[in-house]
């Protein structure tokens, strides 16, 4: 399936009339990161719009909800990438997921990645055809019900749109439910007190002049540290 072919291009991105956010957002970062690649500008047109194949359907409209596309168990976040007859289909059982999708296409067929925010972190590799093969069927579910800490640290410019299109963050949101949160779990596995830090001074981080605070952050380099950690959290499993 031709998609792009000497600079010039094949097909239409097809959403619906009135799309979802992230749809038309997932049609929108196709199209740009497309004409990135190939020098080719896709037209993004509405579902009622009469086109020839092949066509690129992205999310929930009136063309890809007539094709037999199995969603089930796709979750909110994952996607299906699939060719059905002459027409490419991106899309996810949410929104969420379709935007995955046109994240995933372009990371697996075009080879476009996002190393960190703004242009110069961008990774293009030029050609003038973009085609995929006839036996396209991807259908990918994440692991983990949630992702938290994969962030650009300070909100730099162009931060949020580095999370989303690495599939981190939405919105500035963690992927999958916010209730799942982590971080900071040190204290857990030994705890800073006065006491313990008399006892093992060398065991805890100290500032910039050399003056210990609590601040609960572990010296990870000490042997020791290492292997009460490893017994703690053995004991927490246990």
């Amino acid at each position: 399936m031709l998609l792009v072919e000497n600079g010039h291009p094949r097909t239409s991105i097809v959403v619906a009339t009135q799309p979802y956010d992230k749809e038309a957002l997932a049609a929108t970062e196709l199209q740009l990161y497309v004409k990135k690649t190939t020098g080719a500008l896709i037209p993004i047109v509405g579902d009622t719009a009469r086109i020839s194949a092949p066509r690129i359907l992205i999310g929930d409209n009136s063309v890809s909800r007539k094709l037999e596309l199995n969603l089930d168990k796709l979750g909110r976040d994952g996607y299906l990438i699939q060719k059905v007859g002459t027409d490419l289909v991106l899309r996810g059982a949410t929104e969420h997921g379709t935007l995955n999708a046109a994240y995933a296409f372009l990371e697996n067929y075009l080879q476009v990645r996002w190393f960190m925010p703004g242009e110069l972190g961008e990774d293009i590799l030029p050609r003038s055809t973009v085609s995929v093969p006839d036996e396209v069927h991807e259908k990918q579910t994440p692991d983990f019900h949630a992702l938290y800490g994969l962030k650009w640290s300070g909100y730099s410019p162009g931060a949020p749109a580095w999370e989303r299109r690495n599939r981190a963050c939405l919105n500035e949101t963690p992927l999958g439910p916010a209730r799942y949160f982590f971080e900071h779990s040190f204290h857990k596995f030994i705890h800073e007190t006065d006491a313990t830090r008399e006892a093992h001074p060398d065991w805890f981080a100290r500032d910039i002049h050399g003056t210990h605070k609590r601040s609960g952050q572990l010296c990870t380099t000490n042997p020791e540290v290492v292997k009460v950690t490893i017994e703690n959290s053995r004991g927490l499993l246990r």
